[in-house]
């Protein structure tokens, strides 16, 4: 057996496993729309779709990885807590992931682009602001970034390191990304590096690295350089200042 023909063979074991794993969100969302256990049944929809995510990845489902990406975004914006079209919202987005994998072709090269624009519908995403890239797991850092964009009306997106930032770049489309120097996989620099030189990537795209470090020698691809420090909020809309209103 060719590695080719055994990736496929384990891929559509997983293709068979993941209904039951869409019940199982789709059980959890019931349970909200009811009131039952709210705070841990969220807990535990959250902790699922990230562990999908993941594994989505791992076997070649480009599209389910983006549609868990999109998900938890929806998730951590603050007017989605209180709307009553979240919970169908997210079940929407779960048919829509059911459906994917039903209907899984790898030699159909319209398939990615047709269930992105699905998903978009559902989430409502006519969106003229400033769409924003996060990379990185920096709970303090990315709290002052949030704070300086969520007042430039931005949407904000996440990425927990360089190699899931990549990913998502190429199949979403992005105006900045904001990247620390130390996220792990793909540092900074060598993101920003492989992101110019791929063509897949939206090309208007600014990056700004934000870094404690006194000197940078690696800045192709770079259009700023924040430092990490008491005024960093500053800083951050000193960029935005230079990079979009210009």
């Amino acid at each position: 057996m060719t590695i080719d023909s055994s990736f496929k063979s384990i891929q559509e074991k997983y293709l068979q496993r993941l209904p039951e794993i869409f019940d199982e969100l789709e059980g959890l969302i019931l349970q909200i729309e009811k009131g039952e256990n709210v705070d841990e049944s969220f807990r535990e929809f959250n902790g699922k779709v990230h562990s999908l995510k993941g594994s989505a990845g791992t076997f070649d489902l480009d599209v389910l990885s983006t549609i868990c990406h999109k998900l938890e975004d929806f998730l951590s914006q603050p007017e989605t807590v209180n709307s009553p079209k979240t919970c169908q919202t997210i079940l929407n987005m779960i048919d829509l992931m059911s459906k994917y994998t039903k209907e899984f072709n790898p030699e159909d090269s319209t398939q990615e682009e047709q269930y992105i624009n699905i998903m978009r519908e559902i989430l409502g995403e006519e969106f003229d602001g400033l769409r924003v890239l996060i990379c990185g797991e920096f709970p303090l850092l990315n709290k002052k970034i949030q704070n300086v964009f969520n007042q430039l009306h931005s949407r904000l997106s996440y990425a927990r390191n360089g190699y899931e930032a990549l990913g998502r770049l190429i199949h979403e489309d992005f105006d900045l990304l904001i990247t620390s120097f130390e996220s792990d996989i793909i540092k900074g620099p060598t993101l920003a590096k492989m992101i110019r030189i791929n063509e897949e990537i939206y090309q208007n795209l600014k990056i700004i690295l934000v870094t404690s470090y006194e000197e940078v020698y690696q800045t192709q691809g770079i259009d700023m350089i924040v430092k990490k420090d008491t005024n960093i909020e500053e800083s951050l809309k000193s960029a935005y200042q230079q990079l979009f209103e210009k």
